[in-house]
C-alpha cells in the first residue's frame, strides 16, 4: 500500500518522541523509588557493589570458586528489587519494555510499517485532518435521514430523503476508496462537508494516502510553486497531491482564481486521471460557473470524468457506478 511521505515522516518523529517519553517516565519513577524506598536504594547499591566483586573474581586465579559464592547474594538481591519494581506497577528488569511484541518498538518489521507505526501513522493523519473533522467528524452514524425531506423535490419529483439514503448506500459498497472519481455539488449546509469527511474519515482508517485540500489552499499551492524563490517551495505538497491515493478538494470555487491556477488545476486532474487515483471535488458551482471561471476543459473533465451527485438533489440519468 502507497503511504504518504510526509504522514510516514511525522509518524515516525511521533513514534520516536513516544519511546523517549516512555524511558523518561521510567526514570523519573526510579527516581522517586530511591528517594522514598530506603530499601530500593539500598538493593541498588548493593548491586552495584556484587558487579564489582564479580569483576574482581573473573580476574582472579580461581573465578569459579568466588562467583559461586557471589551468585546466591546476587540472586537474592536481584529477587528483592524485583519485588519492589513489580509492587510498585513497573518492568522486573527496571527497564523500559517493548510494548509491540512483533517488531520491539522499532516500528518496521521487514522494511515494512509495523501495525504498532501504523496506528501512529493514522493518529498523525486525523491530526493534519483536524480542520476537516471540527467542521465535521465524518461517523457513518451521524448519517440522519430525516435530516432530508421525505416528499418529491420540486425540480426532480425524487424524494430527497430517499435519494441520500441511496447515495450513501453507494458510497458504504464503494469502500475505502470509490474506483471513479465524484463530484459532490449543491449549495452550503446541504451535507457535502460529511460526505468528504465520511470518505476521509474511511481512507484514514485504512491506512490510505489520502490527502484533503481546501480549493483556497490548492489555489495558493500553485502560486507559491509558481513563484517561490527561497528554500522552501509548494513542490513537495503538490507532489502529495498528485500521488495521493485519494485527493479531496474541498469548496471549488471559493479560492482567488488565475489563469495559471486554472491551468495547473486541469493538469492536476489530468495527471490523476491518467493514473487511475480518485478525486472527489466539491464546489456549490453550476456547470456554467466552472466553464467560466476555469475553462470548458475544466467542466469537461468533471462532467464526463467524475461521478456527478447534487446535494441533495438527484443524479443525472447517465450516472456512473461509485
Amino acid at each position: 500500500m502507497k503511504l504518504d511521505p510526509k504522514i510516514m515522516k511525522l509518524a515516525k518523529e511521533k513514534y520516536e518522541e513516544n519511546r523517549r517519553e516512555r524511558r523518561t517516565e521510567l526514570l523519573a519513577r526510579l527516581e522517586e523509588l530511591r528517594r522514598t524506598l530506603p530499601e530500593f536504594a539500598a538493593a541498588e547499591r548493593a548491586q552495584f557493589s556484587l558487579g564489582a566483586e564479580i569483576a574482581e573474581a573473573c580476574l582472579s586465579g580461581n573465578p569459579e570458586e568466588k562467583l559461586a559464592e557471589i551468585r546466591p547474594r546476587a540472586e537474592a538481591v536481584a529477587a528483592q528489587k524485583e519485588k519492589i519494581l513489580l509492587a510498585n506497577g513497573l518492568p522486573a528488569s527496571g527497564e523500559v519494555e517493548a510494548r509491540c511484541r512483533i517488531c520491539e518498538d522499532e516500528g518496521f518489521v521487514g522494511g515494512r510499517p509495523c501495525a504498532c507505526m501504523m496506528e501512529v501513522y493514522r493518529s498523525v493523519q486525523m491530526k493534519e485532518n483536524a480542520r476537516l473533522f471540527r467542521l465535521s467528524p465524518g461517523e457513518r452514524r451521524d448519517f440522519r435521514p430525516e435530516d432530508y425531506s421525505d416528499g418529491p423535490n420540486p425540480k426532480t419529483g425524487i424524494p430527497d430523503r430517499a435519494y441520500m439514503c441511496r447515495l450513501m448506500e453507494r458510497l458504504d459498497a464503494a469502500g475505502e476508496v470509490p474506483a471513479r472519481s465524484i463530484a459532490f455539488t449543491g449549495e452550503s449546509g446541504v451535507g457535502k462537508k460529511y460526505l468528504t469527511a465520511l470518505l476521509m474519515r474511511r481512507a484514514i482508517d485504512a491506512g490510505v494516502f489520502a490527502v484533503y485540500v481546501p480549493s483556497y489552499a490548492l489555489a495558493r499551492l500553485f502560486e507559491e510553486e509558481r513563484f517561490s524563490r527561497n528554500d522552501y517551495t509548494a513542490s513537495d505538497e503538490l507532489s502529495r497531491c498528485r500521488e495521493a491515493t485519494l485527493l479531496v478538494i474541498d469548496e471549488l470555487g471559493t479560492e482567488q482564481t488565475t489563469a495559471y491556477s486554472a491551468a495547473a488545476l486541469l493538469d492536476l486532474l489530468d495527471t490523476r486521471l491518467a493514473d487511475g487515483l480518485t478525486t472527489v471535488i466539491t464546489t456549490g458551482l453550476t456547470d456554467g460557473d466552472i466553464a467560466s471561471r476555469y475553462n470548458p476543459e475544466t467542466l469537461f473533465r468533471i462532467r464526463e470524468q467524475f461521478t456527478q451527485y447534487s446535494i441533495p438533489l438527484t443524479v443525472l440519468e447517465n450516472e456512473r457506478k461509485v
